[in-house]
């Protein structure tokens, strides 16, 4: 039996991986480094928390981190502006998709709610990239 962190990690990247299959972003499990999305936009989906509804602990609440780095250039340039539409957009796809997403059938995952969303610089201080905190809302296996 998979792990529900598990279970709401691989689908978060299954997600990523449909909404941006045109632009072949390469989607990881775990964090993703810098340096990875200088050769190409990388996404990271990484665990943070396993917490069970106060209310209901038939409910297991799964916090996900998703981090997507658009390409940025290594070379310091004080005069390069990036225009952060770039990531915006793809952070609004990713929003949208999220929030499109349907049960798959099983009653681990029922929906998943976009925490929090922020637009982090890069290391030229460009904003060039989304962090964003996903939880999954299911069955808790152990209540």
């Amino acid at each position: 039996m998979k792990s529900p962190t598990t279970e709401a990690r691989e689908y978060i990247q299954e997600i990523l991986t449909a909404e941006f299959k045109a632009e072949r972003i390469t989607v990881r499990s775990g964090f993703t480094d810098n340096s990875l999305a200088q050769n190409g936009v990388t996404a990271g989906v990484f665990p943070i928390s396993e917490m069970p509804n106060y209310d209901d602990r038939l409910e297991l609440h799964t916090s996900i981190g998703v981090d997507l780095l658009a390409v940025w250039d290594a070379d310091p340039d004080v005069e390069r502006i990036v225009d952060p539409s770039v990531i915006e957009s793809y952070a609004n796809r990713f929003r949208v998709a999220l929030a499109a997403y349907e049960q798959t059938g099983t009653d681990s995952i029922w929906w998943f709610e976009l925490n929090e969303l922020n637009y982090d610089t890069d290391p030229t201080a460009n904003i060039t990239r989304f962090s964003a905190t996903v939880v999954a809302h299911g069955t808790n296996p152990a209540p």
